[in-house]
């Protein structure tokens, strides 16, 4: 029973949205022939590349750069680098993070795509760390040219632990994308949070 609740979180989706694993897709930019980005037949990769300001508390603005690959085997990579420009609290000064995370759509349809990853973050304040990162992001094409979406991340070391999330709401015109976001980030006693705004360009 255990072991059920454990893995709800990763076969429930694919149960709920139905993907049984017996469709073979491709991929297009979003919305340009179907609501999302799979079809029966297109590329077999797609590239996002982002960038995004974030205006978060103790007077610490952060530009983040993000570069996400996906392919229609399933497999994927988010690399992303974040620099928050001031002071961040007694323990972080102008806090840097830099990840590299293979990740992996364990359910996706049209409308539909809920991944996992687990891969590097560095960590660099007053010391760098390096640290496991977790995530589990999903993605929902709704409406005409919108998109929401929800981000979870953690990254795990000897230290302090650091927490993610960040609900958002993206839309699309063509191959471009500008999203708004509000975002927390939590290290020990430091929370960085604020709205988020990206622009995004698929290619």
């Amino acid at each position: 029973m255990a072991e059920l609740v454990f893995a709800s979180p990763f076969y429930g989706p694919a149960l709920l949205i139905g993907d049984h694993y017996d469709k073979t897709y491709g991929l297009t930019y979003p919305y340009e022939t179907s609501r999302g980005y799979l079809v029966p037949s297109g590329k077999s990769w797609l590239i996002r590349a982002e960038t995004s300001r974030t205006w978060s508390t103790h007077d610490a603005p952060a530009w983040e750069g993000n570069i996400s690959l996906y392919t229609s085997s399933r497999f994927g990579l988010d690399t992303s680098y974040t620099r928050y420009s001031e002071h961040s609290g007694d323990d972080l000064h102008s806090p840097a993070f830099l990840d590299v995370v293979p990740t992996f759509s364990f359910a996706r349809t049209e409308k539909w795509d809920w991944r996992v990853g687990a891969g590097y973050e560095g960590v660099q304040g007053n010391t760098h760390h390096d640290r496991l990162k977790l995530i589990y992001d999903v993605k929902y094409f709704f409406a005409s040219n919108f998109r929401l979406d929800v981000d979870l991340g953690t990254s795990l070391a000897s230290g302090n632990t650091v927490f993610e999330v960040s609900p958002g709401i993206a839309y699309h015109w063509d191959r471009f994308e500008i999203k708004a976001a509000y975002e927390r980030r939590s290290i020990s006693n430091v929370i960085l949070e604020g709205p988020k705004v990206s622009l995004a360009l698929w290619f």
